[in-house]
């Protein structure tokens, strides 16, 4: 019941959007604590002039029904992904923006063979393979300066895959590293678009737990879940 519910919600939200051309997906996880229960929460949301729109969301528990700390794991991003591909597919997609925790051989490899466009962030630490040898990130762009970007014009081999990286020194401790499938100059200024959406995906599920009952929310999402198995 909630599973069909949630699925039409879904596709009234997506038939409502003015904009009829390709989407923007960004994938996001938000935590919680109420007392002394922490809540992680990954959502799928579309991107619309500035803020994250929720479709999907998933509750993250580990084995004894607590929130996990630390990463979601690379089945629950595919099933994610499918439930949004069973419903829209992906041939309006324009691409998947996600932050550094969602990153993984499978989950590239899905991602891949799904033909999705991503800007994905690495983390500094990321073992790439450069002139034969393993070399993290940062050490690699360790010669950048304040302000500067660069773009790899060859592909480098990281997570079992070839991925392009796109990288700025924000002054900050560590580097912004943007992996894509393809050669893309426009990476920088796509991620940038995560900054103004996932505000707004925090905000938008902030409001739902102070205007529903708290764990009527967390039992319809852990029945969802069980429906999905």
């Amino acid at each position: 019941m909630y599973n069909w519910c949630l699925d039409s919600i879904s596709k009234l939200i997506m038939k409502l959007l003015p904009h009829k051309g390709q989407y923007i997906l960004l994938l996001d996880k938000t935590s919680w604590k109420f007392g002394r229960f922490e809540y992680n929460i990954m959502m799928l949301a579309v991107a619309y002039e500035g803020i994250a729109i929720p479709l999907f969301w998933s509750l993250l528990n580990d084995d004894k029904g607590n929130g996990k700390d630390g990463v979601s794991s690379e089945a629950e991003r595919i099933g994610l992904l499918n439930s949004f591909e069973k419903l829209f597919g992906f041939s309006r997609v324009l691409c998947l923006i996600a932050d550094r925790e969602f990153i993984g051989n499978e989950w590239f490899t899905y991602l891949k063979s799904k033909k999705i466009k991503i800007y994905i962030r690495i983390r500094n630490n990321a073992i790439l393979m450069h002139k034969g040898s393993e070399i993290s990130a940062k050490q690699l762009f360790k010669h950048l300066n304040i302000n500067d970007k660069m773009i790899l014009s060859a592909s480098r081999y990281i997570y079992e895959h070839k991925l392009f990286l796109i990288i700025n020194d924000q002054n900050k401790p560590e580097l912004l590293i943007v992996a894509a499938f393809e050669h893309d100059k426009q990476a920088l200024t796509q991620y940038a678009k995560r900054w103004q959406t996932v505000i707004e995906l925090a905000e938008i599920l902030k409001r739902c737990l102070k205007h529903l009952n708290l764990m009527v929310f967390i039992s319809k999402i852990r029945i969802l879940n069980l429906l999905k198995h």
